[in-house]
């Protein structure tokens, strides 16, 4: 998969270092102790903070998608969103500590599911969702595998405007608001291959 966005907290806010120039704004989100000495990590408020990343070229042509983060939850009262792509994908934790992420093809939202109770609190986790654009889904927690779909779904949409991709929170309010830390998050994308091209 190819690497198209690489989220941090930077010296004046949320920055995108993965080469591809992706527009990131900051809202509410503080700077905290992070997962290694003498580095930030985003912190949100569970309740007005996101990070958002408009819509570029990389982001509206997906296929696949592949999101992995190190984050730190405080709380879970609710589902809470960890990263979605306007009418693209989600990933997010639910009220009884599963994960889920879901992926949207132009008809229909599809994808997988922890079980319950698989989110430790107060501690740095490595969560990694994967969609490979055809019809597999995985959820691996700490390099564990912790879920697994099979559903022929076909290709993910790209991220659309007005929302495009929110960190942190749903896209549409100030709902659905993370509470925690991220250190980092990173998304890969897998394009469709064109017709009689090879992949």
């Amino acid at each position: 998969m190819e690497l198209i966005l690489s989220l941090r907290q930077g010296d004046g806010g949320p920055v995108d270092t993965s080469g591809r120039g992706g527009a990131v704004r900051g809202r509410n989100v503080a700077a905290v102790e992070g997962r290694l000495p003498g580095r930030s990590a985003m912190g949100f408020d569970g309740a007005r903070s996101r990070v958002v990343v408009l819509p570029s070229e990389a982001l509206t042509e997906l296929g696949g998608v592949r999101v992995t983060t190190w984050l730190w939850v405080n709380e879970v009262t609710g589902r809470h969103t960890i990263a979605e792509g306007y009418l693209s994908f989600a990933l997010f934790v639910d009220a009884d500590r599963s994960i889920g992420g879901t992926v949207y093809n132009g008809f229909d939202w599809g994808g997988v599911r922890s079980a319950p109770g698989t989110v430790p609190l107060r501690q740095w986790l490595y969560l990694a969702f994967t969609y490979d654009g055809v019809d597999t889904s995985t959820i691996h927690l700490d390099n564990v595998l912790r879920a697994h779909e099979y559903s022929p779904f076909g290709s993910v949409l790209g991220v659309e405007w007005p929302y495009g991709l929110n960190v942190g929170a749903w896209p549409d309010a100030d709902k659905r608001v993370f509470a925690g830390r991220i250190d980092e998050l990173k998304l890969w994308r897998r394009r469709r291959t064109p017709p009689g091209k090879p992949g």
